[in-house]
């Protein structure tokens, strides 16, 4: 009977193994970022090391499309921050321009994506409460290179409650801080930030995001994507392989 039990152990640790694949050892979540790897870029690879064969989505940042592919192993690639592990993917022939896909979806079942366009709020009086409501709760760090008209955005979904805002300090190329607002709370998402991506995925609502690690202008940067609801935004994943601000997609 003992024996027993340990074999069905045994064998349930197999199987979770053989579906989860390496991911689960290396990808933290059921997103990677997608990049051009080939000299023709025609060739589309993902950040991290996924097993070879895995069934993929790619969302397209151009439209709400999507495309499905699989992972055709992994290898080393240089990054300037060093050598990291990448996988390449077997292209269908309706993903007919990879280069329009930004982010893959790992996981399974079916996929219901839609690209949200971001619209500035018009009324100057809802752009100042925000404002207000950063600069009440001391949210801002070195004020005075802030300006006082932070670019809110109205999300085009039912959750109207929530908002984005994101300030443009001097002299960092539209960078800035960034927040959200839902139900009257103001959370800061990063200090120095540019609003790329929102989408909607399976029901749930994603804002993807450039970062800066430094005001000064060195250090780190990449891209971030973070889930919202009405309680606040939650950290999916974040990638900092790309050095330069040019092969940040």
């Amino acid at each position: 009977m003992r024996r027993m039990k340990y074999l069905v152990i045994i064998a349930l640790v197999i199987f979770f193994a053989f579906i989860c694949g390496s991911p689960c050892a290396g990808q933290v979540s059921n997103f990677a970022l997608t990049f051009n790897c080939g000299d023709d870029h025609h060739r589309l690879c993902l950040i991290g090391q996924i097993a070879a064969g895995k069934s993929i989505t790619l969302l397209s940042g151009k439209s709400s499309r999507i495309c499905r592919a699989r992972t055709a192993g992994s290898f080393m690639y240089f990054f300037e921050e060093g050598d990291k592990e990448v996988s390449s993917t077997h292209l269908q022939l309706e993903c007919y321009d990879p280069g329009q896909y930004f982010l893959a979806y790992l996981g399974i079942g079916q996929v219901k994506y839609q690209l949200l366009e971001l619209s500035l709020f018009e009324e100057k009086s809802k752009v100042r409460d925000f404002d207000s409501a950063v600069r009440g709760e001391r949210l801002l760090e070195d004020e005075a290179s802030i300006p006082t008209s932070p670019k809110v955005f109205l999300l085009p979904v039912s959750r109207k409650n929530i908002l984005i805002g994101q300030y443009e300090a001097e002299g960092h190329d539209g960078y800035g801080p960034l927040f959200m607002s839902a139900k009257g709370k103001v959370e800061k998402i990063h200090f120095l930030a540019s609003v790329y991506r929102v989408f909607r995925l399976n029901g749930r609502l994603y804002l993807m995001f450039h970062w800066r690690g430094s005001w000064e202008g060195s250090g780190d940067q990449g891209s971030a994507l973070v889930e919202l609801t009405e309680s606040g935004f939650k950290l999916i994943f974040e990638d900092a392989s790309w050095a330069t601000e040019s092969n940040v997609r």
